[in-house]
């Protein structure tokens, strides 16, 4: 595996053991046990979006307000399922976010439809990613407005959770003006069009990292062109990749978290290397 300057390797393992607890987050939800963080990390929230049947509903906008007066709506439960966490560790503020896990995630994957980002001149992306984002996005920036001033903020997510945490990234900076500290991403998609990653690329490519196994077909999706008249379209990837090959011979595996977190403690850095990439 290379490791590209500035990339951090104790880190990018940190950082995915802890989209591994997102995912334990979700596990824990349908077994209907409690679930916390370990004792090293204070527990900010929980990132949740709102669904009613197979539907993302936004309760708090006039639409989801009008949807859930139906009769057809009307007395069903709101469910609140949280994709990801928010914590802390001393200075460190991590936003994490899982892959998909129900067919709801699964449906809002399949949109993928471009559309205009939520930032000027940043392009469009994935339709069924932005929806879900924005199901998440308010009360994600109300709580980043709490972080302490000096705080290192971290992101990472896995899949899905991958797409989540790009589109978070250039929020928190643009919307509110923070400054993310680094993002790394595992086996994400292509989320949007190439206006979009090269915006993207402009603010992020010196701190973040799209770790990707090249046996993983989710990192090949959505298509960078049409295919069959009307799967993919014309998406992008962003930068700076850092790429390796496992082949489990199943595919699920190829994707799993579990099979990044082997691959990348089984890499070390060449010192040769590093000494080169600060000296040289």
């Amino acid at each position: 595996m290379y490791f590209p300057p500035r990339f951090d390797h104790k880190r990018a393992i940190l950082l995915g053991s802890l989209v591994e607890m997102a995912y334990n987050g979700f596990q824990s939800l349908e077994a209907d046990r409690t679930w916390h963080l370990p004792a090293e990390y204070r527990l900010i929230d929980e990132i949740k979006y709102s669904v009613i049947a197979n539907s993302i509903v936004d309760k708090d906008s006039p639409i989801g307000n009008f949807i859930l007066k139906l009769p057809l709506f009307k007395d069903r439960k709101i469910s609140e399922i949280p994709i990801g966490f928010i914590a802390h560790q001393k200075r460190a503020v991590y936003l994490i976010f899982r892959g998909t896990q129900n067919s709801t995630e699964w449906i809002n994957n399949l949109n993928a439809r471009l559309t205009s980002f939520l930032i000027d001149g940043h392009g469009s992306v994935h339709d069924g990613f932005l929806t879900l984002y924005l199901n998440v996005r308010d009360k994600l920036l109300d709580v980043a407005k709490t972080f302490p001033k000096k705080s290192e903020i971290h992101l990472a997510g896995h899949s899905l959770g991958a797409t989540l945490a790009v589109l978070a990234a250039c929020d928190l900076e643009s919307t509110l003006g923070l400054k993310v500290a680094s993002l790394y991403t595992f086996g994400s998609p292509r989320i949007g069009d190439n206006d979009f990653a090269t915006a993207f690329n402009r603010s992020f490519a010196h701190k973040s990292f799209r770790i990707a196994n090249s046996s993983d077909m989710v990192t090949e999706v959505p298509f960078p062109s049409r295919f069959a008249g009307f799967f993919g379209g014309y998406f992008s990837h962003v930068e700076t990749p850092v790429v390796f090959t496992v082949q489990e011979n199943d595919n699920i595996k190829n994707h799993q978290m579990a099979t990044y977190l082997a691959a990348l403690a089984g890499c070390r850095r060449n010192p040769i290397r590093s000494f080169f990439e600060i000296f040289g």
